[in-house]
């Protein structure tokens, strides 16, 4: 099955109660087809709806990727790789941005009413405005880079035989858009797999011909890591850089899991260094193969962890 192009065009968007339901529903359809059982875990106060494959206490590596789209952004989408500078200026600016229509209210508030306390709660009332539009406001209509991601997910499973499988477990969480909140929760509930397993979380995709890999410095001592970062490294199609968590800017999952490892598609821009900008994506058919790299990469490592010959 074409993932990628199924997930594009029967679940464009996945962020109401009943749009990740029915996505849910697909998946667990879709995993059935490939022999993988999925169950539900219900985790955090918000109940966040989580699926799971294989048991992640004992796999040599947990695969990680969020399913629901974000809200649509009043400003550009970006994101800094490794660049300190540009990352804090970045965030200023969005500061001062979202001052500006808040500043408006303050003074026509001020010259309708002449108070000042009117005024103050006019400005507090349209900057929470925008922030509530941002994290649950219309959701975004194309979402190619985490649908690329979740493809990735979906044909690394598909390609593995039955030996490599039970070398692993896979995750697919909720609320990965609203400061990967899913991610939190089901690691508070399942501590022993959080802190203890190789995890790897499927980022975006597309978003540029590089790949970065964010690595927490734990993740670096577990058992398969070497394995796991050569066939990343020779993945033959996508240059991949590697860069320790506490020195990146990119955010995900992986910051949820103590030995996380994040893979995030970029591009380098002179002076700024790698950046991630949903703006600027590459075609959709260069998306889609970027998918099915990283699958393929992802696949040799694990017959490689597993004792068996690479078929990928």
């Amino acid at each position: 099955m074409d993932y990628f192009k199924e997930i594009r065009a029967q679940f464009p968007v996945r962020q109401s109660a009943e749009q990740k339901e029915a996505f849910r529903v697909w998946l667990e359809g879709v995993c059935a087809e490939n022999g993988y059982a999925l169950r539900r875990e219900i985790n955090g106060r918000l109940k966040h709806v989580q699926l799971l494959a294989g048991d992640p206490e004992h796999a040599a590596v947990l695969f990680t990727c969020h399913y629901d789209t974000p809200a649509k952004g009043l400003l550009p989408d970006i994101s800094f790789g490794q660049n300190a500078a540009a990352f804090a200026l970045w965030t200023l600016a969005q500061v001062l941005l979202m001052m500006i229509p808040a500043a408006l209210g303050f003074l026509l508030a001020a010259g309708l009413t002449g108070s000042s306390r009117a005024a103050l709660g006019a400005f507090v009332a349209v900057y929470l405005a925008e922030l509530l539009l941002t994290r649950f406001g219309p959701a975004r209509r194309r979402n190619i880079p985490q649908d690329a991601a979740l493809a990735a997910m979906l044909t690394l499973m598909e390609r593995l035989p039955e030996k490599a499988r039970r070398h692993t477990a896979f995750l697919f969480l909720d609320s990965g858009e609203r400061g990967w909140q899913g991610a939190k929760a089901w690691c508070k509930a399942n501590q022993m797999a959080a802190y203890t397993r190789l995890t790897v979380d499927i980022g975006p995709l597309g978003l540029g011909p590089r790949l970065l890999c964010v690595e927490s410095g734990l993740a670096r001592k577990c058992t398969g890591y070497q394995t796991l970062r050569r066939a990343i490294g020779e993945n033959g199609v996508l240059e991949a850089s590697f860069a320790p968590s506490k020195a990146s800017f990119l955010r995900g999952e992986d910051r949820a899991f103590k030995c996380g490892i994040g893979l995030y598609s970029c591009r380098r821009v002179s002076v700024l260094g790698d950046i991630a900008r949903t703006g600027a994506a590459l075609p959709e058919t260069e998306t889609e193969r970027q998918a099915d790299v990283v699958s393929a990469a992802l696949a040799a490592a694990v017959q490689k962890l597993a004792g068996l010959p690479d078929e990928a």
